[in-house]
């Protein structure tokens, strides 16, 4: 695993490698600190990643929690792939059905977006939460 460098980077270092004090640090941030902190470091990415952090799919809990909620999600799906072919068609697809089927959904956190799906068939991306 990447190593914490800085200041005060031994004393994380070694706090996140006691795997008890690891498990309780990442249950107890909210889905999007945990995305955010999987973009601070290859060291915190490598342990988000490890407790099963899927950066795409949590950006999408994100989004749909978010102000906007199911239209904002769809706006930036397709602003992201202006030519509109992205590279994983499969992945955007399955988000895009996932959105409209449970775009009347108004009001869940983004760990209750995560939850929902976790409920997708077994054949997709989205279940694996």
């Amino acid at each position: 695993m990447p190593r914490v460098t800085g200041r005060y980077s031994r004393n994380v270092t070694d706090l996140l490698e006691n795997q008890d004090v690891c498990d309780a640090f990442v249950a107890n941030l909210l889905l999007s600190r945990r995305a955010m902190c999987s973009q601070v470091s290859k060291y915190l990415k490598a342990i988000m990643e490890k407790a099963g952090l899927d950066y795409g799919l949590a950006t999408l809990c994100i989004v749909l929690a978010g102000e906007g909620g199911a239209t904002t999600a769809l706006e930036r799906l397709y602003r992201n792939n202006p030519a509109g072919i992205p590279m994983e068609l499969g992945r955007l697809d399955q988000a895009r059905r996932f959105i409209v089927r449970h775009e009347s959904v108004k009001s869940l956190s983004e760990d209750g977006w995560l939850q929902l799906a976790s409920q997708e068939p077994d054949d997709g991306w989205l279940c694996k939460a």
